[in-house]
């Protein structure tokens, strides 16, 4: 799923997935490893639902609860004004 969320970042193209019981529709900006290991998202959700703080909202997801992953045709145009692809020092893929 890894090589799936990189390819779908360098396209600028929106994903939906199921996520802890909702359904998510984002932006995908990077894909890196956390400090306690795990593959992880970060995206930019735009639509669907969430347990913490509803979209438009910044949002890290660990790749392997990730579920029912779509890579839709739809393009996003750039990053978000906030994004700081420095953040992380184990980074896999980013815009």
């Amino acid at each position: 799923m890894e090589t799936q969320l990189c390819s779908a970042i360098a396209s600028h193209l929106i994903i939906e997935f199921d996520y802890d019981g909702h359904h998510r529709v984002a932006n995908p900006h990077t894909v890196f490893i956390a400090k306690n290991g795990n593959a992880t998202l970060e995206a930019w959700q735009t639509g669907g639902t969430s347990k913490h703080t509803p979209p438009p909202d910044w949002g890290n997801f660990n790749i392997t609860k990730i579920t029912n992953l779509v890579i839709t045709d739809a393009q996003f145009p750039s990053p978000q004004p906030d994004y700081n692809s420095a953040r992380h020092s184990d980074c896999r893929c980013h815009l």
